[in-house]
Formats: structure tokens, sequence, C-alpha cells
């Protein structure tokens, strides 16, 4: 589909984006500021492969990753480390 000029990563991910009523959008549906986003996840290349996607689709983003559960609710609720985050 790519030698026809239709990636069909851009257009899930503006799917996904158009959805969101908090991201502000140009005229061409870009985004004006990035998506935060938490990753859960332990295996590195799952996380190389959702990182290529992001960057196939174009998407602005802040991505970040923890690898459990645990991790991801103390980074939700601003502990130790996490203490400076945004929210996802």
């Amino acid at each position: 589909m790519e030698e026809f000029g239709l990636n069909p990563l851009k257009g899930l991910a503006r799917l996904f984006t158009s959805a969101s009523p908090l991201q502000a959008a140009d005229d061409e549906g870009k985004l004006l500021r990035p998506i935060e986003i938490l990753l859960v996840e332990d295996h590195p290349a799952d996380v190389r492969m959702m990182q290529e996607a992001l960057f196939l689709a174009e998407i602005r983003h802040n991505l970040a990753v923890v690898t459990d559960g645990e991790e991801a609710l103390r980074y939700l609720n601003r502990q130790d480390p996490y203490v400076n985050t945004t929210r996802p």
C-alpha cells in the first residue's frame, strides 16, 4: 500500500487521535501537541515495535515505558521516582 502513498498506520492513528477531544489539531489533522502515552511492557522487542509504529504513523508523542503493573501504578500516582511526570 505504501507505493500508492497510503500508510494504514497513519489512518489508524488519525482515527484514534481524532476521537480525543482534548487534543487540538491543525487543518490537516496533525496534533499541535504530543500525546502522553504510558506503555506497560516488559519485553524490549515489543517496546521497540510500539516506538516504530508511533514513528511510522507520524504521531507526535511522549512515550513513557514501565515494566509492570506496580510500576505503572507508581507512575500514575506520581510516586517516587515519578513525582514530576505528566499524566498519560
